[in-house]
Protein backbone atom coordinates (compact mmCIF):
# COMPACT_ATOMS: atom_id res chain seq x y z
CA UNK A 1 0.00 0.00 0.00
CA UNK A 2 1.23 3.73 -1.09
CA UNK A 3 -0.05 4.91 1.57
CA UNK A 4 2.05 3.53 4.41
CA UNK A 5 5.36 4.90 2.66
CA UNK A 6 3.58 8.51 3.34
CA UNK A 7 2.50 7.92 6.57
CA UNK A 8 6.15 6.28 7.36
CA UNK A 9 7.81 9.62 5.57
CA UNK A 10 5.58 12.44 7.00
CA UNK A 11 6.63 10.64 10.83
CA UNK A 12 10.37 10.38 10.11
CA UNK A 13 10.08 14.16 8.58
CA UNK A 14 8.08 15.03 12.32
CA UNK A 15 11.10 13.38 14.11
CA UNK A 16 13.42 15.02 12.56
CA UNK A 17 11.89 18.72 12.90
CA UNK A 18 12.02 17.65 16.66
CA UNK A 19 15.08 16.46 16.86
CA UNK A 20 16.51 19.32 14.87
CA UNK A 21 14.69 21.69 17.24
CA UNK A 22 16.62 24.72 18.51
CA UNK A 23 17.38 25.58 22.30
CA UNK A 24 15.03 28.13 24.03
CA UNK A 25 14.71 31.27 23.34
CA UNK A 26 13.16 34.40 24.26
CA UNK A 27 9.92 35.84 22.49
CA UNK A 28 12.07 39.24 21.56
CA UNK A 29 14.82 36.97 19.95
CA UNK A 30 11.62 35.16 17.80
CA UNK A 31 10.32 38.95 17.26
CA UNK A 32 13.43 40.24 15.48
CA UNK A 33 14.30 36.97 13.68
CA UNK A 34 10.38 36.95 12.40
CA UNK A 35 11.12 40.66 11.64
CA UNK A 36 13.58 39.83 9.46
CA UNK A 37 12.22 36.76 8.10
CA UNK A 38 9.49 39.43 6.92
CA UNK A 39 11.77 42.51 5.82
CA UNK A 40 13.58 39.83 3.23
CA UNK A 41 10.65 37.83 2.01
CA UNK A 42 8.34 41.00 1.92
CA UNK A 43 7.92 40.82 -1.98
CA UNK A 44 8.25 36.84 -2.14
CA UNK A 45 5.92 34.16 -2.89
CA UNK A 46 4.87 32.73 0.33
CA UNK A 47 6.64 29.19 -0.37
CA UNK A 48 9.64 31.55 0.58
CA UNK A 49 8.45 32.63 3.46
CA UNK A 50 7.31 29.44 4.80
CA UNK A 51 10.82 27.41 4.23
CA UNK A 52 12.58 30.12 6.04
CA UNK A 53 10.39 30.77 8.77
CA UNK A 54 11.13 26.28 9.09
CA UNK A 55 14.68 26.84 8.62
CA UNK A 56 14.38 29.39 11.90
CA UNK A 57 13.10 26.47 13.92
CA UNK A 58 15.86 24.02 12.99
CA UNK A 59 18.65 26.29 13.01
CA UNK A 60 17.97 30.10 13.51
CA UNK A 61 21.42 31.29 12.98
CA UNK A 62 21.85 30.07 9.61
CA UNK A 63 18.38 32.20 8.74
CA UNK A 64 20.82 35.37 10.56
CA UNK A 65 23.36 34.82 7.85
CA UNK A 66 20.82 34.35 5.03
CA UNK A 67 19.52 37.90 6.22
CA UNK A 68 23.01 39.64 6.45
CA UNK A 69 23.85 38.07 3.31
CA UNK A 70 20.86 39.25 1.39
CA UNK A 71 20.73 42.65 2.79
CA UNK A 72 24.05 43.22 1.65
CA UNK A 73 23.74 42.45 -1.48
CA UNK A 74 20.56 44.15 -1.48
CA UNK A 75 22.76 47.13 -0.56
CA UNK A 76 26.10 46.95 -2.51
CA UNK A 77 24.69 44.80 -5.82
CA UNK A 78 20.54 46.01 -5.65
CA UNK A 79 19.68 42.64 -6.80
CA UNK A 80 16.16 41.56 -8.25
CA UNK A 81 13.78 39.94 -6.22
CA UNK A 82 13.87 36.73 -8.21
CA UNK A 83 17.68 36.50 -7.02
CA UNK A 84 16.74 36.81 -3.37
CA UNK A 85 14.31 33.91 -4.08
CA UNK A 86 16.81 32.15 -5.71
CA UNK A 87 19.73 32.46 -2.98
CA UNK A 88 17.05 31.73 -0.20
CA UNK A 89 15.78 28.15 -1.87
CA UNK A 90 19.32 27.46 -2.33
CA UNK A 91 20.56 28.28 0.86
CA UNK A 92 17.77 26.62 2.74
CA UNK A 93 17.68 23.00 0.48
CA UNK A 94 21.69 23.26 1.41
CA UNK A 95 21.05 23.68 4.43
CA UNK A 96 18.10 20.94 5.02
CA UNK A 97 20.11 18.52 2.59
CA UNK A 98 23.37 18.82 5.30
CA UNK A 99 20.55 18.02 8.60
CA UNK A 100 20.28 21.96 9.44
CA UNK A 101 24.06 22.08 9.72
CA UNK A 102 25.34 25.68 10.78
CA UNK A 103 26.76 27.19 7.23
CA UNK A 104 30.05 28.44 9.43
CA UNK A 105 30.21 24.79 10.09
CA UNK A 106 30.18 23.49 6.81
CA UNK A 107 33.55 22.08 5.26
CA UNK A 108 34.15 21.35 1.46
CA UNK A 109 33.63 17.61 1.66
CA UNK A 110 29.78 18.39 3.08
CA UNK A 111 29.27 20.01 -0.03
Amino acid sequence: MPFQNLTKYRQEEQANELSCASPVRNSNEDLDLERKIDAITKYQKPYTKKILAMMARANPYNVLTIYSFIVAQKNVQNIKESTVERIIKKLVWLSSYLGHKSFSEMTKEDI
